[in-house]
């Protein structure tokens, strides 16, 4: 869930001296975290429609809610949209994929409209259900998100969910706190911190759009630049488990997965592009700071480093920075 920070550090009137951003994260709990302005959290009952589902995270522009089921009256797991992206993808009849057949594209549209909430809960196996106290501090918390970890659900006295720590949400509480990081480190760059992962996973333009998603699932990414390899394999835009929205909306919008890259992109995303170059990129030269600051200000979870070409070398996820944060 996106939360506005606005988490209370000591006046400027009092100097306080934090041996490492672990120790300034230990000073707050997870109760001192911001709550959504209504005051509610939102979460999905087992037995909601999948695009039922869907809706509410796209409605509430968040990617991923807690599904609670009255019967066992508790949380069964997260959804996020890595499982719905991995449901989709499962009900795409793969061996139809030049020449789909009308039948076999009923087949696939009936089976997302009646699926629930409670069929697809963790389905891809990368979002469990993490909760932990108000009480408890903040810095464990930030070592779980560091770790892998993508978002930690925090629960009152009674047990009821009373909020949700992201690891966007962290990021953007340590862009406000950068004086706080130790030494030069925020100055320091890309290059000389060796910050991000390599090879990066792209497709080109001219990809199949169901080819792209099974290969995000069948990798374990949540994301990957779209690179057009007639110009040098630059970069010219991103796709995430998000794109997979206007697919589970509206499932008569199955045909999209036989769509190339370039076709989707310019139907789907005509006014509303996921992310484009040069938001989602960064040099070798650029510092830690900087890197910090385009996460969040852009509201995304990854820039790419580009060469001169802007062909992508490495990526940098929010769990990158966190690590190199918490080192």
């Amino acid at each position: 869930h996106r939360l506005l920070l606005s988490v209370c550090i000591p006046p400027p009137t009092v100097f306080v001296v934090y041996t490492s951003m672990a120790s300034f994260f230990s000073t707050f709990t997870a109760g001192d975290f911001p709550k959504p302005s209504d005051g509610k959290v939102i979460q999905l009952d087992s037995t909601t429609r999948i695009v039922d589902a869907h809706k509410v995270l796209a409605d509430n522009n968040i990617l991923s809610a807690p599904v609670y089921d009255q019967k066992l009256k508790g949380y069964i797991g997260m959804l996020d949209m890595g499982d719905v992206l991995q449901f989709v993808i499962d009900s795409h009849d793969e061996s139809q994929t030049s020449e789909p057949g009308f039948e076999s594209m009923l087949e696939q549209v009936e089976r997302i409209n009646k699926g629930e909430a409670k069929d697809i809960a963790d389905i891809s196996k990368r979002n469990p259900f993490v909760k932990v106290s108000e009480g408890e501090s903040l810095k464990p918390i930030a070592e779980a998100l560091a770790n892998g970890v993508y978002r930690i659900n925090v629960v009152d006295e009674e047990g009821h969910l009373s909020n949700i720590i992201t690891q966007s949400a962290l990021v953007d509480l340590l862009a406000k706190n950068l004086d706080k990081l130790d030494g030069n480190v925020a100055e320091k760059t890309v290059d000389e911190l060796s910050l991000g992962s390599s090879p990066v996973i792209s497709v080109d333009l001219s990809s199949r759009v169901a080819s792209v998603f099974r290969r995000m699932k069948e990798t374990g990414v949540t994301a990957v630049p779209v690179v057009n390899e007639h110009v040098g394999g630059m970069i010219v835009a991103n796709i995430s488990n998000r794109d997979i929205r206007e697919i589970a909306r509206t499932p008569a919008n199955m045909y999209r997965l036989y769509n190339t890259v370039s076709e989707f992109l310019a139907d789907v995303h005509s006014q509303d592009i996921d992310i484009h170059c040069p938001a989602l990129c960064v040099t070798g030269r650029q510092t830690f700071a900087q890197v910090i600051h385009k996460l969040a200000d852009n509201r995304i979870h990854r820039v790419y480093v580009v060469d001169a070409n802007n062909k992508p070398l490495k990526v940098i996820s929010l769990t990158d920075v966190l690590h190199k944060v918490l080192e």
